[in-house]
Formats: structure tokens, sequence, C-alpha cells
């Protein structure tokens, strides 16, 4: 992939890697074998049971999951405090009140979170700035 080498920093042999054809409809899901890298790439090698798709629409490595359910909120609502906290604020009609949460995992869009202080549930609105 045409990353300049960053991806080498966070991807290793062993990880989970997902391409999708570009019909929409082929799926392949194999094994990172090999990571390497140059100044303007990186290679990723791989193995699994079936030939790959003829075109490649899109791919992604697993970096990181967690095996259970869990609280997520958009990365943008996240608001780091000058305290080392970090909260979100969950709309509750006109108002809003704030809630100090622990961050987890994250992708490019949201974050996982576990409130510490107050109450979050699944389906509250949050402020996103």
């Amino acid at each position: 992939m045409g990353d300049g080498g960053a991806a080498a920093g966070t991807v290793h042999a062993g990880q989970e890697l997902r391409l999708q054809g570009d019909d929409g409809e082929t799926d392949w899901t194999g094994t990172l074998t090999k990571v390497s890298s140059t100044s303007s790439q990186t290679l990723l090698s791989s193995q699994a049971d079936k030939p790959l798709p003829d075109k490649i629409a899109g791919a992604l490595v697993v970096t990181a999951s967690t095996s259970k359910p869990v609280l997520a909120a958009p990365r943008v609502a996240l608001q780091p405090q000058a305290d080392g906290t970090t909260t979100v604020d969950v709309v509750e009609g006109a108002k809003h009140h704030s809630v100090q949460v622990t961050q987890g995992l994250c992708d490019a869009d949201r974050c996982e979170v576990t409130p510490t202080g107050g109450a979050l549930h699944p389906g509250d609105d949050v402020v996103v700035r």
C-alpha cells in the first residue's frame, strides 16, 4: 500500500486482513504473514484458503478488537479536560451535561467509552464538536 511506510509501525504478522472485491460482493479474509516497508510503501504478505479477488476495492487490517459488545461515541464527541480526564456531553432535551469516561479502542470515527462519572447509555445523544 502506498502509505509512505507508515503502516509498518502498527501492522504486524499474525493480524487479520480483510479485502473486498470491486464487485461489492467478494470478501476475502486472511492472515498477514509478513510486513515490510520502504520509504514509500508498506508491503503486506498474507495467506488464506481461497484466491484473492480479481480487483480489490478495499482493504482492512484488524489491529485491535474486543470480544464483547462495547459502548462507543464519535471521536469528535470526546472532550479532553485539563485534569487529564475525558468527558462527553450528553444531550437531555434543550440542555446537556458532562459525563466522565475512560477511552478504550478507537477506529477512524468512533471510540470505545466506559462511563466513570455519571450515566451514559446506548442511544444517548452526545454533543459533537
